[in-house]
């Protein structure tokens, strides 16, 4: 897959899932207000009707106008039946109402009692519906805490399969290209499962450093005898805190390390050529720690410290 391909992928696949989670609470949202708008207008118009019959009943005005007025809330909330319980028990008001407004005090009482169980079922259809709207907010807060861990976790699977196939290769070349340039003339590049267009930049540089160091040797005749030890002098060479390199007699620099790099490739690396040119002849500069020859090597070589120390002073390097 492409590099292109894969950040498409990981960065599209994040944002969707940021869209489908306000989406949902957007939804959860629109859908819990009209439910409790419903409820409540609902049940609240049965209510109102409750009270406005009890007003009636206890109203000081004409029989008429008591009547009108009771029958006009009678009217309501059988318009307004919510509740399955609401039929049997407006039926039982309205007869009772016929029979009281007739002449009939006894069935007062009753019919009290029955606009009261009236007010009951609905104020109690209230508590349901809030109760369920409750719950449906409780379940809707831990879907979206679920989505939001899922992209959690999905982010970070995508982060790390991004790092495994985008930055861990770039990084292998950065460190191949260091590598060589510091004289490690064998580091090459793994070829690691990465997109596309890195792993045949990866497989590319690696016959780009084949053919240099091909051509190396068939210019020079013959493989350099010190070619397979540059990797480990130079890791040997990387641990010392001061500036080391290894010159052979004529003074030319044949291994060092990045500090002793800083020098040779710097605004002074003419006189600092010249001078190691002074050195492997013997004469000594305050500027350097000349080591003994190192014994057995073919032509002789020389280990050469910059002195880390103000004053020019020499110290033995072991």
């Amino acid at each position: 897959m492409k590099v292109q391909t894969e950040i498409r992928i990981g960065v599209g696949v994040l944002v969707v899932l940021q869209f489908l989670l306000a989406l949902g609470a957007i939804g959860l949202l629109a859908r819990m207000s009209p439910a409790v708008d419903d409820v409540v207008r609902e049940n609240v118009v049965s209510v109102h009707s409750v009270e406005d019959m009890l007003g009636a009943l206890l109203y000081d005005g004409g029989v008429a106008e008591r009547i009108d007025e009771f029958t006009s809330a009678l009217n309501r909330a059988k318009a307004n039946i919510t509740e399955d319980n609401e039929r049997p028990v407006l039926e039982a008001v309205e007869e009772l109402s016929h029979r009281y407004f007739a002449g009939d005090g006894a069935v007062l009482n009753d019919l009290v009692g029955r606009l009261k169980q009236l007010g009951d079922i609905n104020r109690q259809a209230i508590g349901e519906a809030s109760t369920t709207v409750r719950g449906t907010g409780v379940a809707g807060t831990w879907a979206a805490v679920l989505l939001a861990l899922f992209g959690f976790g999905l982010s970070i699977v995508l982060v790390r399969r991004m790092t495994r196939r985008i930055l861990w290769p770039l990084h292998e070349l950065r460190e191949t290209v260091a590598g060589y340039v510091r004289g490690n003339t064998m580091r090459r590049c793994i070829v690691m499962p990465a997109a596309a267009e890195l792993g045949e930049v990866a497989r590319g540089l690696n016959a780009v450093l084949d053919g240099i160091v091909l051509q190396s040797k068939t210019y020079s005749g013959a493989a350099d005898p010190r070619g397979q030890d540059r990797a480990v002098l130079l890791e040997l060479l990387d641990h010392h805190e001061v500036p080391t390199a290894i010159v052979d007699g004529a003074g030319t620099v044949v291994v060092a390390n990045q500090s002793a790099q800083q020098i040779l490739t710097g605004s002074q690396s003419a006189e600092t050529a010249v001078l190691l040119a002074n050195v492997v002849q013997g004469n000594l500069s305050d500027s350097v720690v000349v080591v003994q020859p190192i014994s057995r090597a073919t032509p002789p070589l020389w280990m050469i410290q910059w002195n880390a120390f103000a004053g020019g002073m020499r110290r033995p390097v072991i």
